[in-house]
C-alpha cells in the first residue's frame, strides 16, 4: 500500500521511539536515490535506518535487508558522511500530515563547533527528494538536485522551501463533524473519492477503508477520524 500521510506520522512515532538520541555510526548509499545509515542505539544495539527518495517506492524506516554497496561510494554519500559523522539524532519532524520528514542532528563541524544538520525526506511519488540542510534551513545538497526552471528548487545554497502543500483540511486542527457530514451526505458512494480530495495525508486505500468503518455514515466517519487525530 501507499505510504500516505496518516500512515506515515504512526511510522515517525515508532522512529523517535526507537532512534532518538541515536549516534550515526554508518553512512551507505546502495543505490542512486537511498541511504542506509547505521544508527548506534543504546537499548538495541545498531539499526539500519532508510531513507529512499526513490520513486513510487520512497519511504523511510528501520530495515534489516542487506544492501550491496558501490565499491566507490558516491559523491553525495561522501558529503553526507562528511557532515553527519557521528551526529546525534535528536529530534524527527513531520509537517502536518503532509509526506515532509525533517530528521535533526546535533553535529561537529570541521573546525570542532557544534552545528544543526537536517535531513529531510520529501516523499512525493516520482518527484521524492532527499536534501541535506546547514542550521539556517538552506539546502547543502540534494540527491536528485531540481534546477531553478522548477516550481520547487533543491540547489545548494538555496533556502529550503517544502513543496507546495496542497489545499485540503487538516485532521490536526480541523473541526471534524462539520467536515464529516459534508463529505458523506446521503449518497455515501462518492465518500471515499471526496475524502481523499478533502483530507490532507489520505490515501485512496485509506479513504476507502475509514469509510467502509463508519458504514458510510457521517457519524461513524466522524468516530474514525477523531480516533485518528487521537492516536
Amino acid at each position: 500500500m501507499s505510504l500516505d500521510g496518516v500512515h506515515l506520522s504512526l511510522l515517525i512515532r515508532e522512529l523517535e521511539s526507537r532512534l532518538v538520541g541515536a549516534r550515526v555510526d554508518k553512512i551507505h548509499q546502495p543505490s542512486k536515490r537511498e541511504l542506509v545509515f547505521v544508527m548506534r542505539t543504546r537499548g538495541e544495539g545498531a539499526l539500519r535506518l532508510l531513507m529512499s527518495a526513490a520513486g513510487t517506492g520512497a519511504r523511510v524506516g528501520i530495515t534489516t535487508n542487506s544492501y550491496d554497496n558501490p565499491d566507490k561510494p558516491p559523491m553525495f554519500c561522501m558529503l553526507m558522511r562528511k557532515h553527519l559523522n557521528s551526529a546525534l539524532l535528536t529530534g524527527i519532524r513531520q509537517r502536518g500530515l503532509d509526506r515532509v520528514v525533517f530528521f535533526d542532528f546535533r553535529a561537529t563541524s570541521e573546525i570542532g563547533d557544534t552545528v544543526t544538520r537536517t535531513v529531510v525526506v520529501e516523499i512525493t511519488a516520482q518527484s521524492s527528494d532527499l536534501a541535506l540542510l546547514d542550521e539556517n534551513g538552506r539546502v547543502i545538497d540534494a540527491i536528485r538536485r531540481t534546477g531553478f526552471d522548477r516550481p520547487h528548487v533543491l540547489e545548494p545554497g538555496v533556502a529550503y522551501e517544502p513543496p507546495v502543500a496542497q489545499d485540503k483540511f487538516s485532521l490536526i486542527d480541523c473541526d471534524i463533524p462539520a467536515l464529516a457530514v459534508s463529505l458523506c451526505p446521503e449518497d455515501a458512494d462518492g465518500c471515499p473519492k471526496r475524502l481523499q480530495n478533502a483530507v490532507e495525508g489520505i490515501s485512496p486505500l485509506t479513504a476507502r477503508e475509514l469509510v467502509f468503518r463508519s458504514r458510510g455514515s457521517a457519524q461513524g466517519l466522524i468516530s474514525e477520524l477523531l480516533r485518528i487525530r487521537e492516536i
